[in-house]
């Protein structure tokens, strides 16, 4: 998914069950390099792509899918109180339904088009 805001910024987003290796990290780029965020560890480089500087965790954080889950158990068991309903997600939602909608289409669109 390729993504344009209204300052000139532009971003790329890819989401797959099928591209290997899997992995889950934040690149922001510039003209003055990168710094890219991933489990436990945080580098930055330079515009050639070497690395300036890395910073370590462990252990690394835990698995968002497997925290998400974990707190869904809990809202639905009553042991937690769910901190956003539905109508928080709507936005979420037409995020998605626009991408699908423009890769049907070929075309570029605005989740707020999906907002019902």
């Amino acid at each position: 998914m390729h993504l344009s805001y209204d300052r000139g910024l532009y971003g790329s987003l890819l989401v797959s069950r099928s591209a290997g290796p899997k992995t889950e990290h934040l690149a922001i780029t510039g003209p003055h390099g990168a710094l890219i965020l991933g489990r436990g560890v945080v580098r930055l480089l330079d515009p050639a792509g070497q690395v300036v500087e890395s910073l370590l965790r462990e252990p690394a954080w835990p698995c968002p899918p497997a925290a998400l889950i974990d707190r869904f158990c809990h809202v639905f068991d009553g042991t937690a109180t769910n901190p956003s309903g539905p109508a928080t997600h709507l936005p979420h939602a037409a995020f998605l339904a626009a991408a699908y909608g423009s890769a049907a289409t070929s075309r570029p669109a605005h989740p707020k088009e999906y907002l019902a």
